[in-house]
């Protein structure tokens, strides 16, 4: 945390303050291809660290999941005062950059001038920094250790998962808190739920669906996060867009990677689906295999959130 905090202040001290790219909501967007500000990395999709806080998982990472979701959503928008505010140089976050970064080192190498900050309970690994990059251990449970508007953009993915109602709140809380006023907000977020799903995925859907919520977790809370940004009542909704990411063979490679992730996270939490399924291990591992076989054959896809929010 201090040498990421020094890091921080010495970019401030250093470089001159530049004006955030103002836009009102009713402001078009770019029609441009999704610009490197909007990616959504598969690194963690369906990963057993987002149950953490309740089953005590270790963190599955995969460092060939560097292909991005945002290559099978050719359709989507750039959000141009992002990219500008980037390019200028800005200070950044990461929440939950994962065990490689891999999102906050492609953009510390996209954008020079901006100084980027990752934040993960876990360590990161194998992974070599850019110099405008820095990493900082902190459970986000705890809160995120840096001060009041401190940083201009942002931003946050994967948490669905993960996080109960009151974790929620913090994290939206937090996030609001460290933007500065005129900064923004992205957060991307899955739904448990696959749609176009065959029965064997669904089963295996609504079974994991239903050992989240014993626990208190909403695995469908993508619906309601702009309603949890605006109550807090700092910021304005720029851009809340739905979309469906491809699972499986099906579509290119990114699909195929989309699946590998969830199959891992499937195959992570065996020890804890099986019992509260009450099937074997073998069962379980035929489920699996079918709902690939599903996810090649039936078109799967998740139900994605893309929000981008302004703080007032």
């Amino acid at each position: 945390m201090g040498l990421a905090l020094s890091k921080i202040q010495r970019y401030s001290n250093n470089a001159q303050k530049k004006a955030i790219p103002q836009i009102s909501s009713s402001s078009k967007l770019s029609s441009s291809p999704l610009p490197p500000t909007t990616t959504m990395t598969t690194e963690g999709l369906f990963n057993p660290q987002h149950l953490i806080a309740k089953l005590d998982m270790k963190r599955i990472r995969s460092k060939n999941k560097r292909k991005t979701m945002h290559d099978t959503s050719t359709s989507n928008t750039a959000y141009t005062p992002i990219h500008e505010c980037l390019t200028e140089g800005a200070l950044a976050l990461d929440i939950g950059c994962g065990m490689h970064g891999t999102w906050l080192i492609d953009m510390a190498n996209l954008y020079p001038r901006s100084l980027f900050t990752g934040i993960d309970k876990q360590p990161l690994q194998d992974c070599t920094l850019p110099p405008n990059a820095v990493f900082s251990h902190a459970n986000l449970l705890e809160g995120i250790n840096f001060p009041k508007d401190t940083f201009s953009y942002v931003h946050s993915r994967f948490w669905v998962a993960y996080l109960n109602n009151e974790e929620w709140n913090l994290l939206i809380n937090e996030i609001i808190r460290v933007t500065r006023p005129g900064g923004y907000i992205e957060m991307i977020e899955l739904d448990v739920m696959t749609e176009n799903a065959g029965k064997h995925t669904t089963y295996l859907n609504n079974s994991l669906l239903s050992m989240l919520n014993a626990r208190g977790i909403d695995g469908l809370i993508t619906d309601r996060i702009e309603q949890m940004l605006l109550s807090s009542g700092k910021v304005e909704i720029i851009r809340n867009e739905a979309r469906s990411l491809p699972i499986g063979k099906w579509t290119e490679t990114s699909g195929e990677m989309s699946f590998q992730d969830m199959e891992q996270g499937y195959i992570a939490i065996k020890p804890y689906l099986c019992p509260y399924m009450n099937i074997n291990e073998d069962t379980y591992d035929g489920l699996v295999a079918l709902a690939r076989y599903e996810a090649r054959n039936m078109k799967a896809t998740i139900p994605a959130r893309h929000i981008i929010a302004k703080k007032l």
